[in-house]
């Protein structure tokens, strides 16, 4: 799985005395910093004030992993670009206007980043799985009335071709079809105590379905073995955390949870089973932006800092 110490605590990025998160989960030697380049730069110098980051892996549509970054500027402008995880060597970028050209003359909702057998996607913006030129799918338009994909996270399953959407339904709900050939509404799945919830991240890795979802300043471990059949594997505790200010990543061995609490960030493995693995604490300064990804299978995981402007690749 993935490690995070690159965070905002610079010295710690190469401070071999420094705890990783992940000390009793990971070896030593994926600990570190591995490549850093600047986002600010391929921005324009334009400064960021919303990212989001997730990682893509290779499917048979396309034989390279790709970590793609969705930003928004100071200047109101939206921005995606394709990564290549292993060095962060910048594939390809587009800018507001290119955004723009794509949907009316306006910009696109952006929010879900994922794919499926035939292209990737940002939202409602479709791409060459390959040459990550814009393109067309035949996926249905009704997933994206009145902001359909909002809340939703989705995990491409190789095995069976199929992309399943996970999200708020009266419990967990899940898409019965591929999320971008035919989902006019989730199936209902898992129903738990507790009220709203959110989810934060799902993936299909390790054989098992897997989500990171969070309730009541809880994040709620789920897995399974079909999205039909999921199950509540451990509640834990994100601190002060709400839905805004905490976040959870999926990665075959561990969940990665996170909480913020005034200036500080804290990153906390669990196994599914609940066993906790590791914590990081970070400072973050006041109003400074981070957002992270993980290689799901594990093995690197990646890191915006706005205090530096830079993306980082850790392992």
């Amino acid at each position: 799985m993935v490690a995070r110490l690159v965070l905002a605590a610079a010295v710690c990025l190469t401070a071999v005395s420094c705890n990783s998160l992940f000390d009793s989960y990971f070896p030593e030697t994926v600990e570190y910093l591995d490549s850093q380049v600047s986002l600010t730069d391929a921005l324009g110098g334009k400064t960021v004030v919303s990212i989001q980051l997730n990682y893509l892996p290779a499917t048979s549509a396309h034989g390279a992993d790709i970590l793609a970054v969705v930003a928004g500027t100071s200047d109101g402008g939206s921005h995606v670009l394709f990564y290549n995880p292993s060095n962060l060597s910048l594939r390809k970028s587009y800018t507001d206007d290119d955004l723009r050209s794509q949907n009316s003359g306006t910009v696109p909702y952006l929010g879900l980043i994922a794919q499926d057998s035939v292209g990737l996607y940002t939202g409602t913006l479709s791409y060459n799985p390959q040459t990550l030129a814009f393109t067309t799918t035949s996926y249905s338009g009704t997933l994206f009335v009145a902001g359909g994909l909002q809340g939703v996270r989705a995990a491409w399953n190789e095995t069976v071709a199929l992309s399943v959407a996970f999200g708020p339904s009266g419990g967990l709900g899940y898409s019965s079809d591929s999320l971008y050939s035919n989902l006019p509404s989730l199936s209902a799945g898992l129903v738990f105590s507790g009220g709203s919830f959110t989810v934060l991240d799902a993936a299909y890795v390790g054989g098992m379905y897997r989500v990171v979802a969070s309730q009541n300043s809880s994040a709620l471990l789920i897995t399974g073995n079909g999205p039909a059949t999921m199950g509540l594997s451990a509640t834990e505790s994100m601190g002060q955390s709400d839905s805004s200010g905490g976040g959870g990543w999926v990665t075959s061995g561990a969940a990665i949870v996170q909480s913020k609490n005034n200036n500080s960030t804290t990153l906390t493995a669990y196994s599914w089973s609940g066993d906790s693995l590791g914590t990081l604490h970070l400072y973050t300064a006041n109003n400074q932006i981070n957002a992270l990804a993980f290689d799901p299978r594990g093995g690197s995981w990646y890191l915006f800092d706005s205090s530096t402007g830079k993306l980082s690749r850790n392992r």
